[in-house]
């Protein structure tokens, strides 16, 4: 089983989402797998500064989600940065970052996993 780690990062009602490298209109969260003996949390920083260009410290990162499938187990932690712009966008190694709707991970290639995260980040946020 292939071991992957995400960021989520929320503004508002906007999700940060990375460009798929294979399709400018196919979006995700910004992460990826894991490389040899590194740890969940460090992958999850690495990840989103090589698709977003966003530095932070690994301790910022807090768990939020874990989920598998036939194919990985992927862990999810969330950044609360409030002095992200959702207008803004980043640019990574991959392509383009910017906030989305929810609705936009939700359908994408990830999309039952997202959906429960979406769920996950509600209940965290008692609902909102």
């Amino acid at each position: 089983m292939k071991l992957a780690a995400c960021v989520l990062i929320v503004v508002g009602d906007k999700v940060l989402a990375v460009n798929r490298p294979d399709s400018t209109t196919e979006f995700c969260l910004p992460g990826g797998k894991l490389e040899h003996n590194e740890q969940f949390r460090t992958a999850a920083a690495r990840e989103l500064q090589e698709e977003t260009g966003i530095v932070i410290y690994e301790h910022e990162l807090e768990f939020i989600f874990k989920d598998h499938d036939d194919e990985y187990f992927t862990v999810t932690y969330l950044l609360d940065d409030p002095y992200l712009d959702p207008e803004q966008e980043f640019k990574g190694d991959v392509g383009i970052a910017r906030f989305v709707d929810w609705e936009v991970v939700e359908s994408g290639p990830f999309a039952e996993y997202n959906k429960e995260l979406h769920k996950i980040y509600k209940e965290y946020h008692g609902g909102s």
